[in-house]
């Protein structure tokens, strides 16, 4: 009785600040240990790593400097990956992210979330749940993130297609506004195209095409025009590829180059083309903007958001390709690294990002809070993309592969099949759009 009575004093004395202090058993030393590590960053000096793409050293070391001064016990190595192709980086993160001599920290594609959640660590509710999650990014961001009932990666920034268009062209045909329907882009598409014929209707002298649109090995960004799309007219993707509703829209795109010829396979790559002046608009995302703003500083350029099919708002549905932060499952340091990536998450972090950015590049990578988004309403570059960013929450939903139709995501795979889909379509008269989308889809996940 005794020792019982003993016992019981010890845990009365063992619990009791957990009341006092608002505590959890997991702050206790000793006890704390038996109900798991908690999470924020490791006490004693720790060092973790991260793989990171397109930002430079400069601008991360800026970031993590402002981590170090509320935790100087952290050291943090960013290596930049960007050399790498995407293809080969995204096999590597694939093949290591059990691996407990692989990084601690990692950038993903959002398509890839889904495919490698087996091998990452899901996002602590300390870090994140799921209610925190959805107010704090876009829509696609959590379709892409969430597997299950689980997230497993956070956005670092925001990015998708827009139509990027040459204001002086738009004006030499009395063009005010860029279009906000897929019908009206082609008719302003055609009429600003330019271009002389010889009598059997092949283009001898080409002063400009309306729009890049319609071919695959000269467009960097045709996947995302493709999925936007497939998914404007409600086909998932490569499930409804027989459907009708895909066919269209894949006929639907190689009429452009084919029938309306507003664009054509011997041009250089669109975004080249458009810098030279030799076409009128563009689909591309804010980074391949930012390039042609600082080789072309003195052309008039536009941005608007991706025409729609439909007229209703609320129907509108646009594309969003960016890059969240993960970590793997392997890691020895997840508790540091997951309070790390929630700091980068933070405003302060991002607005540091932003602004260091800008010592290399016209602006930074569009912000992932939607807190931040009234930070960009006046920039008439940025404010188009994410005006959209609302919209793209049913072609950024990784459970129907929609994401993996992305040009420069290293989804070398999905991205060569629908460029053979629409190759075929150009060359071959007897290829019918079922055809090329039925092949296309029998070997999309093999």
């Amino acid at each position: 009785m005794k020792l019982n009575r003993k016992l019981l004093t010890i845990l009365l004395l063992l619990v009791l600040p957990v009341f006092l202090t608002a505590c959890t058993l997991k702050d206790i030393p000793l006890i704390g240990g038996l109900f798991g590590g908690g999470t924020g960053p490791a006490k004693k000096p720790t060092t973790i790593t991260m793989w990171g793409l397109w930002e430079q050293g400069d601008v991360m070391d800026a970031a993590i400097a402002k981590y170090k001064e509320k935790n100087p016990q952290i050291n943090v190595v960013y290596d930049d990956r960007t050399i790498t192709d995407l293809g080969s980086y995204k096999e590597t993160v694939a093949s290591r992210t059990s691996q407990p001599d692989f990084t601690d920290v990692v950038l993903v594609h959002n398509s890839w979330v889904g495919q490698l959640s087996s091998g990452l660590d899901p996002v602590p509710p300390e870090v994140f749940t799921s209610e925190q999650y959805s107010n704090a990014f876009y829509p696609s961001a959590v379709q892409s993130a969430k597997v299950g009932e689980q997230l497993f990666a956070v956005p670092l920034f925001y990015d998708g297609i827009a139509l990027v268009y040459n204001k002086d062209h738009f004006d030499s045909i009395g063009q005010k506004n860029p279009p906000t329907s897929w019908e009206e882009f082609r008719r302003i598409a055609e009429r600003l195209t330019d271009v002389e014929d010889d009598r059997s209707g092949n283009a001898v002298k080409v002063n400009r095409y309306g729009a890049a649109i319609g071919t695959a090995d000269n467009i960097d960004f045709f996947p995302d025009i493709l999925s936007a799309l497939f998914h404007q007219a409600g086909a998932l993707i490569p499930n409804d590829f027989e459907k009708q509703k895909s066919q269209d829209a894949l006929s639907f795109y190689v009429k452009f180059a084919k029938d309306y010829r507003v664009w054509s396979s011997d041009m250089p790559e669109a975004s080249k083309a458009f810098a030279a002046g030799k076409v009128s608009m563009i689909f591309v995302p804010s980074w391949n903007l930012a390039d042609i703003l600082m080789a072309r500083p003195d052309m008039n350029i536009g941005v608007a958001p991706l025409p729609q099919i439909s007229t209703n708002p609320e129907d509108h549905v646009s594309n969003a390709s960016f890059w969240m932060l993960a970590v793997p499952a392997g890691s020895k340091n997840k508790s540091t690294a997951w309070d790390f990536i929630k700091f980068l998450a933070s405003e302060d972090a991002q607005l540091t990002i932003h602004s260091e950015a800008l010592n290399y590049r016209i602006y930074g990578a569009p912000y992932s809070l939607k807190s931040l988004k009234t930070q960009l309403i006046s920039s008439e570059y940025l404010e188009p993309i994410l005006r959209q960013a609302d919209s793209c929450g049913g072609v950024c939903n990784t459970t129907s592969a929609i994401s993996l139709l992305s040009g420069r995501s290293g989804n070398v795979k999905q991205v060569g099949l629908l460029r053979d889909a629409v190759n075929k379509l150009l060359t071959d008269p007897k290829v019918t759009p079922l055809d090329a989308l039925k092949e296309a889809k029998a070997a999309f996940f093999k």
